[in-house]
């Protein structure tokens, strides 16, 4: 019986293109990552805008919102949330337009729209206590604004590899599009998306073939999607001149090898925003949470710690 269960495992792993195969691999790894996590798959429409998102414990005061980045879903952070406290509420969404949330041509996808969205989303879904807003590149962009609609219920601000500062020092994705007329997250082939990945971390984990096929063809399917919301989002509604509006515990975690945001930006955000905290990843790139997401929970969590100490 072994025997026969080996031989069709190594005859599906044999059909490298086969999409189906890769679309199981990938969902059923990630529905095992977020039982690891404690999290529950739910959906929820809040205000006409439908969100899928995963869960646990939204029951409970002073929820942890994990929020991604652009092109990215909810499931990149499972690995950062099996590391956090089990009994914590934590909300993890798939943002409007990416992951399992539906996209709409004609909805808003400014960063202040999403910030909007997104605090709706959790009042409605969390409506208890404060919030630890948690976000990495775009998402950050988003949690740093949403922090500005309503500090008073912000327990904390996180901010992975965070978009929405002008950068000191030009990021090599800059350097791309400027000397060849295109960036990196526009992705036409199989080819176009296995050079990207090399820019989202520094350390690519292994991954079957056929997984990185089903994940290239779904971004090939969104691409024009992604494009419109990158004309829509880069760039715009920076958030320089308002750091200094945030008073709320804040940390701020990059990775040192960074390809699409420097790391000087990390700087721009620590000295806007006043008692701010700084870490920097040697040997880690624009994932640091997923990369390496035990160090990256136990620094987060340490942070979080301290906040609680300080109340008592």
């Amino acid at each position: 019986m072994l025997k026969w269960i080996a031989a069709i495992f190594i005859t599906l792993v044999s059909m490298g293109a086969h999409a189906s195969f890769g679309e199981f691999l990938y969902t059923t790894n990630r529905s095992a990552e977020a039982w690891l996590a404690g999290l529950e798959e739910k959906t929820a429409t809040v205000n006409g805008v439908e969100w899928h998102y995963y869960a646990r414990h939204a029951e409970k005061d002073n929820c942890i919102v994990l929020v991604h980045g652009f092109t990215a879903e909810a499931g990149n952070w499972f690995r950062f949330a099996r590391h956090l406290p089990k009994d914590q509420c934590l909300i993890v969404p798939d943002l409007p337009g990416f992951g399992g949330s539906p996209y709409k041509a004609s909805m808003d996808f400014t960063i202040p729209q999403q910030a909007k969205r997104l605090q709706s989303f959790v009042n409605a879904i969390a409506p208890n206590g404060k919030r630890h807003l948690a976000g990495s590149s775009m998402g950050g962009h988003i949690v740093a604004t949403y922090a500005l609609l309503e500090q008073s219920r912000i327990a904390s601000l996180t901010l992975f590899d965070a978009a929405g500062v002008q950068s000191p020092v030009k990021s090599e994705a800059n350097f791309g599009s400027e000397k060849k007329g295109r960036n990196p997250f526009d992705i036409k082939s199989r080819e176009d998306f296995e050079k990207f990945l090399p820019w989202t971390m520094h350390d690519i984990p292994w991954m079957p073939s056929v997984v990185q096929a089903y994940l290239a063809d779904g971004y090939i399917e969104r691409n024009n999607r992604y494009q419109s919301i990158l004309k829509t989002i880069y760039g715009k509604d920076m958030l320089d001149a308002r750091l200094q509006e945030l008073h709320v515990p804040t940390l701020v975690v990059w990775g040192e090898k960074d390809r699409l945001l420097n790391v000087s930006m990390a700087e721009v955000y620590h000295q806007g925003i006043k008692g701010s905290k700084k870490i920097v990843y040697p040997g880690l790139g624009h994932l640091p949470f997923l990369e390496d997401s035990s160090r990256a929970a136990a620094d987060y969590n340490r942070f979080l710690d301290g906040i609680t100490q300080q109340k008592n």
